[in-house]
C-alpha cells in the first residue's frame, strides 16, 4: 500500500502525463506498442485508461499524430464483424 494508507486503483486514473509523452515521442511501430503495452500493464494488463479514446484515439489524438509522424493516412483502425469488415 502506498505511505499515507490509501490505495489507488489504476485502472480509474487517466492516462497521465509522461505516458501521453512517450505516445508522442514514439517514432516506430515497435516504440509505440512499447508504450501502449507499459501504459495497460500499471493498469493491471487488461485496461486502457478511462480517457483513452479522447487522448489517443479521437481525431486529432495521439494515435493519428503517430500515424502522421509514420507518413500513414487515416487511423489504421477497422471494425471487423464475425470476421468480416463492415463497409464492405
Amino acid at each position: 500500500m502506498p505511505e499515507g494508507g490509501v490505495a489507488v486503483d489504476m485502472k480509474l486514473i487517466g492516462l497521465t502525463e509522461p505516458e501521453h509523452q512517450a505516445l508522442l515521442a514514439a517514432r516506430s511501430d515497435d516504440e509505440w506498442n512499447a508504450a501502449c503495452l507499459a501504459i495497460k500493464k500499471v493498469r493491471g494488463g487488461q485496461a486502457y485508461p478511462p480517457d483513452w479514446y479522447e487522448k489517443v484515439l479521437a481525431d486529432g489524438g495521439a494515435f493519428h499524430q503517430f500515424q502522421a509522424r509514420m507518413g500513414r493516412t487515416g487511423s489504421g483502425i477497422s471494425v471487423n464483424a464475425i470476421g468480416k469488415p463492415l463497409n464492405s
